[in-house]
């Protein structure tokens, strides 16, 4: 599937099924890219997002994905999943896509998965040109702020600022619009904080 051409987007629907407000859902998917780039799953329909699934960094191998997030909103019957694939002029290859209720047997693997740590990992590319991946894990559910700041500590940008679910995190920064310089990413979930340096070559 290609990122550009008659598709705005992917979107993928089935009808007659509706998600509730605070259950919990899987969504899984392979997928591989012919450049490394950043999707977006989440849940919608027209202007409406109902739930956010999280961002996948896709790369030239083919790497199977699994999120568990909980429903923000109950949906009708005619909600989408949709891929959000930026406006970057890249081939984008999809396979095994499925989206399930999670059941008390699944719910007790889903927590021997979680990570038990609070953890900012180091951002890929770095240094990097226009943009990077920035990935971070979550033990619990708790509150979540990932800001840049300048070497003047100055705040450019907030990244998430959000409630989110125990579990493994990507966020794309898009530094397109700023100089090249060393930048910092300030991580703060519940009351831990972390700090990483990032370079931006262009």
């Amino acid at each position: 599937m290609h990122s550009e051409g008659n598709f705005n987007d992917i979107q993928l629907l089935q009808n007659g099924i509706k998600l509730v407000q605070g259950k919990k859902y899987i969504f899984e998917f392979d997928a591989w890219s012919d450049t490394p780039i950043a999707i977006e799953a989440k849940i919608s329909q027209g202007n409406i997002d109902y739930s956010r699934i999280g961002y996948s960094s896709l790369t030239t191998t083919l790497h199977h994905f699994s999120y568990t997030f909980e429903m923000k909103r109950s949906t009708d019957t005619n909600a989408r999943v949709e891929f959000n694939l930026g406006n970057n002029n890249v081939n984008i290859y999809l396979d095994n896509v499925s989206l399930k209720e999670v059941v008390e047997s699944d719910a007790a693997e889903i927590v021997s998965t979680l990570p038990f740590v609070y953890k900012l990992e180091e951002n890929y590319p770095n240094p990097f040109n226009t943009s990077t991946t920035i990935p971070y894990q979550l033990p619990k559910t708790c509150k979540v702020e990932l800001r840049i700041y300048n070497l003047l500590g100055k705040k450019i940008a907030t990244l998430v600022l959000e409630k989110q679910q125990a579990g493994q995190y990507n966020v794309q920064w898009d530094a397109s619009g700023f100089a090249s310089s060393i930048y910092y990413c300030f991580f703060k979930a519940g009351e831990f904080r972390q700090i990483r340096k990032m370079i931006l070559v262009k």
